[in-house]
């Protein structure tokens, strides 16, 4: 944009010329009361108005396509977005931004946070309400979201200190911090704050055993983040995803329980845990039966947890993963000389073959070369032997 107005005006007229606005363009034009905007404008890109904490309101073109992430951010004295009526990408309802650019959606991009109404009923129709969109909304106490929103995205009510009041449809999906320094959170006397599609907001409790209730889908953000009292938490089979850092901070957190669907309890010392967040993407990966994470980052403790869990509750889905997958189950059993678990896992997969034995007995030839013990090997040669009728004598003279 070829043109640099003085950042001390308190009113800016952008010439027709300009097309598109750059990102962080106004960042800091603390002075901006006003600003109009051309005709012909296109494009308003990131943080292109941030921190214009004087701007008071704006009338966005009918010519405009594009509006960028956080374009208003901390603008506090903003009270009024319009919008040409004639503009087919984005409308306005009583001063609130909305997009209305991808058929079958609309979004509520931006609430002005001086906005003087302390109640808002968001209209039936809107779908997703965009990233920070309420953001230190000041003056809003209570807020209505309709059954047609599918989506709230992370920090959409971030810091609207006043908020006490809020209605959510059970099917929403809630991004991490959606409702961070809202009263309505902050304030909740409920043990375990739940909202939407089973997420849970906020813990409340201060017991050493946490039992989160059935039914919860999710944990979001910091819930259990500032609780050092915690010794174990039972999780709830209806648990699909866990926020990867949700147990960092809980230092005295010793074991974690899984209950699965039909009441059984399996349970992992996770004393021994150094790096909790690859713990929690594992149990994910069990939880959901999703093995996309890649196996070089499971810490190779992780990889017997999985054995022991598979076979001691006989989860075909996990079984069948680790079948797959055997090879790198018996490398890691050889490579922490783990014999009970390396038995445990044979015995049960039957993951030995004709085609992998060879490749079996060599790595821990390998491994008993660098310091490992013979176990290992010998027990691998005699396997061969056994099951396969023949073993080959140099295997025992190679270290």
């Amino acid at each position: 944009m070829d043109f640099v107005p003085d950042k001390n005006a308190t009113v800016i007229h952008i010439p027709e010329w300009v097309q598109v606005i750059p990102s962080c363009a106004f960042k800091d034009y603390t002075k901006l009361q006003k600003v109009i905007l051309p005709d012909r404008l296109q494009e308003i890109e990131y943080r292109a108005f941030s921190d214009c904490k004087n701007l008071k309101e704006i009338f966005l073109p009918a010519t405009l396509k594009t509006f960028g992430h956080d374009v208003f951010s901390h603008c506090s004295s903003l009270e009024r977005i319009t919008v040409s009526p004639e503009n087919k990408n984005f409308h306005d309802d009583d001063g609130v931004l909305y997009d209305d650019r991808f058929q079958g959606e609309r979004k509520l991009l931006w609430y002005p946070p001086a906005r003087k109404a302390n109640e808002y009923h968001i209209p039936e129709g809107v779908t997703q309400i965009e990233r920070q969109a309420f953001r230190e909304a000041q003056n809003l106490v209570s807020v209505v979201i309709p059954e047609s929103v599918e989506k709230i995205k992370e920090g959409a009510f971030i810091n609207c200190r006043n908020l006490r009041w809020i209605k959510i449809p059970d099917t929403v999906q809630i991004g991490d911090d959606a409702f961070f320094c809202t009263r309505w959170l902050m304030e909740n006397p409920e043990k375990f704050v739940i909202a939407g599609d089973g997420i849970l907001l906020r813990y409340n409790g201060t017991d050493e055993n946490v039992i989160i209730p059935d039914g919860v889908k999710e944990i979001k953000g910091t819930v259990f983040f500032y609780h050092q009292e915690i010794k174990s938490v039972t999780i709830p089979h209806s648990m699909r995803f866990i926020n990867r850092n949700i147990f960092n901070n809980c230092v005295n957190l010793k074991t974690i329980h899984l209950k699965l669907e039909d009441g059984r309890i399996f349970s992992w010392d996770v004393s021994g845990f150094s790096c909790r967040d690859r713990f929690v993407e594992c149990l994910e990966m069990i939880m959901r039966h999703d093995f996309t994470l890649s196996y070089e980052r499971i810490p190779k403790i992780w990889i017997l947890c999985m054995i022991d869990y598979a076979i001691d509750m006989c989860d075909s889905e996990v079984l069948k993963q680790i079948h797959r997958k055997f090879i790198i189950f018996a490398e890691v059993c050889i490579e922490l000389r783990d014999m009970p678990h390396f038995e445990k896992l044979v015995n049960e997969t039957n993951g030995i073959t004709c085609k992998n034995i060879d490749e079996l007995i060599n790595y821990a030839i390998d491994c008993a070369q660098k310091g490992g013990s013979l176990e290992m090997q010998i027990y691998l040669i005699n396997y061969k032997k056994e099951h396969f009728g023949f073993a080959d004598p140099k295997d025992l003279f190679k270290l």
